[in-house]
Protein backbone atom coordinates (compact mmCIF):
# COMPACT_ATOMS: atom_id res chain seq x y z
CA UNK A 1 0.00 0.00 0.00
CA UNK A 2 3.17 2.18 0.78
CA UNK A 3 3.92 2.26 -2.49
CA UNK A 4 0.73 2.66 -4.13
CA UNK A 5 0.19 5.85 -1.99
CA UNK A 6 3.90 6.92 -3.44
CA UNK A 7 3.32 5.88 -6.61
CA UNK A 8 -0.19 7.89 -6.83
CA UNK A 9 2.11 11.10 -5.32
CA UNK A 10 4.28 10.78 -8.06
CA UNK A 11 1.57 11.00 -10.88
CA UNK A 12 -0.39 13.99 -8.78
CA UNK A 13 3.09 15.78 -9.10
CA UNK A 14 3.29 15.01 -12.49
CA UNK A 15 -0.29 16.19 -13.17
CA UNK A 16 -0.78 12.82 -14.47
CA UNK A 17 -3.93 10.07 -14.18
CA UNK A 18 -3.77 6.37 -13.37
CA UNK A 19 -6.74 4.64 -13.45
CA UNK A 20 -5.57 1.67 -12.73
CA UNK A 21 -3.14 2.32 -9.89
CA UNK A 22 -6.24 4.49 -8.23
CA UNK A 23 -8.39 1.20 -8.66
CA UNK A 24 -5.28 -1.21 -7.08
CA UNK A 25 -5.08 1.00 -4.21
CA UNK A 26 -8.90 1.16 -3.17
CA UNK A 27 -8.77 -2.46 -3.38
CA UNK A 28 -6.35 -2.70 -0.99
CA UNK A 29 -7.20 -0.40 1.34
CA UNK A 30 -10.45 -2.37 1.03
CA UNK A 31 -9.29 -5.43 1.36
CA UNK A 32 -7.20 -4.37 4.65
CA UNK A 33 -10.18 -2.52 6.05
CA UNK A 34 -12.38 -6.15 5.95
CA UNK A 35 -9.42 -7.77 7.29
CA UNK A 36 -9.13 -5.46 10.51
CA UNK A 37 -13.06 -6.35 10.51
CA UNK A 38 -12.85 -10.12 10.36
CA UNK A 39 -10.06 -10.13 13.36
CA UNK A 40 -12.19 -7.98 15.00
CA UNK A 41 -15.39 -9.92 14.95
CA UNK A 42 -13.59 -12.91 15.63
CA UNK A 43 -12.16 -11.57 18.80
CA UNK A 44 -15.35 -10.52 19.93
CA UNK A 45 -17.04 -13.51 19.34
CA UNK A 46 -14.23 -15.90 20.79
CA UNK A 47 -13.76 -14.13 24.16
CA UNK A 48 -10.39 -12.33 23.51
CA UNK A 49 -8.99 -11.37 26.17
CA UNK A 50 -8.33 -7.48 26.18
CA UNK A 51 -6.39 -7.20 28.67
CA UNK A 52 -3.83 -10.00 27.88
CA UNK A 53 0.02 -10.22 28.63
CA UNK A 54 0.67 -8.79 25.29
CA UNK A 55 -0.70 -5.57 26.55
CA UNK A 56 1.33 -4.54 29.50
CA UNK A 57 3.23 -1.38 29.80
CA UNK A 58 7.03 -2.13 30.89
CA UNK A 59 6.57 -0.79 34.19
CA UNK A 60 3.58 -3.44 34.59
CA UNK A 61 6.20 -6.22 33.31
CA UNK A 62 8.63 -5.33 35.61
CA UNK A 63 6.47 -4.88 38.61
CA UNK A 64 5.11 -8.39 37.83
CA UNK A 65 8.79 -10.09 38.35
CA UNK A 66 9.68 -8.53 40.56
CA UNK A 67 6.04 -9.63 42.77
CA UNK A 68 7.13 -13.67 40.96
CA UNK A 69 10.81 -12.75 42.52
CA UNK A 70 9.96 -12.02 45.64
CA UNK A 71 11.86 -8.54 45.66
CA UNK A 72 11.43 -6.50 48.80
CA UNK A 73 11.46 -3.35 46.32
CA UNK A 74 9.21 -0.41 46.26
CA UNK A 75 6.53 -1.67 43.79
CA UNK A 76 4.79 1.00 40.73
CA UNK A 77 1.79 2.07 42.54
CA UNK A 78 -0.19 2.62 39.66
CA UNK A 79 1.37 -0.85 37.67
CA UNK A 80 -0.14 -2.88 40.39
CA UNK A 81 -3.23 -1.02 40.21
CA UNK A 82 -3.58 -2.04 36.43
CA UNK A 83 -1.96 -5.70 37.52
CA UNK A 84 -4.62 -6.20 40.10
CA UNK A 85 -8.19 -5.02 38.07
CA UNK A 86 -7.15 -7.10 35.53
CA UNK A 87 -6.35 -10.25 37.33
CA UNK A 88 -2.74 -10.88 37.10
CA UNK A 89 -1.99 -10.68 40.78
CA UNK A 90 -3.82 -10.33 44.29
CA UNK A 91 -3.31 -8.97 47.97
CA UNK A 92 -2.31 -12.05 49.81
CA UNK A 93 -2.33 -11.73 53.53
CA UNK A 94 -2.99 -7.83 53.16
CA UNK A 95 0.88 -6.82 52.98
CA UNK A 96 2.28 -8.58 50.07
CA UNK A 97 1.21 -9.81 46.57
CA UNK A 98 1.14 -12.90 44.44
CA UNK A 99 0.79 -13.78 41.12
CA UNK A 100 -2.69 -15.50 39.68
CA UNK A 101 -2.25 -18.17 36.77
CA UNK A 102 -2.99 -15.23 34.46
CA UNK A 103 0.10 -13.49 35.83
CA UNK A 104 2.24 -16.84 35.55
CA UNK A 105 1.16 -16.88 31.96
CA UNK A 106 2.09 -12.99 31.61
CA UNK A 107 5.17 -13.86 32.91
CA UNK A 108 6.09 -16.51 30.67
CA UNK A 109 4.64 -14.97 27.67
CA UNK A 110 7.09 -11.93 28.42
CA UNK A 111 10.06 -14.26 29.09
CA UNK A 112 9.74 -16.21 25.63
CA UNK A 113 9.44 -12.80 23.59
CA UNK A 114 12.48 -11.22 25.21
CA UNK A 115 14.18 -14.42 24.43
CA UNK A 116 12.92 -14.84 20.77
CA UNK A 117 13.82 -10.56 20.85
CA UNK A 118 17.13 -11.67 21.75
CA UNK A 119 17.71 -14.21 19.14
CA UNK A 120 16.16 -12.30 16.51
CA UNK A 121 18.54 -9.44 16.76
CA UNK A 122 21.68 -11.94 17.19
CA UNK A 123 20.69 -13.31 14.21
CA UNK A 124 20.27 -9.93 12.36
CA UNK A 125 16.72 -9.39 12.04
CA UNK A 126 16.14 -11.38 8.48
CA UNK A 127 15.05 -14.51 10.14
CA UNK A 128 12.71 -16.80 9.92
CA UNK A 129 11.21 -16.33 13.92
CA UNK A 130 7.41 -16.55 13.43
CA UNK A 131 5.84 -13.68 15.61
CA UNK A 132 5.85 -14.66 19.33
CA UNK A 133 2.34 -13.54 19.68
CA UNK A 134 0.98 -15.78 17.05
CA UNK A 135 3.36 -19.20 17.65
CA UNK A 136 1.97 -19.48 20.82
CA UNK A 137 3.22 -20.98 24.46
Amino acid sequence: MKHAVIEQLKCTIADRRDSDLNNGMIGQFEAYRRAEYDSWKYRQEHGYDWYGPERLSDRAVVTLRRIANGIVEKLDKQALKTLSENGFIKLFRKIKWRLTAKGERAIKYHDERDAWLKKKNEIGGDSELGDPATTGF
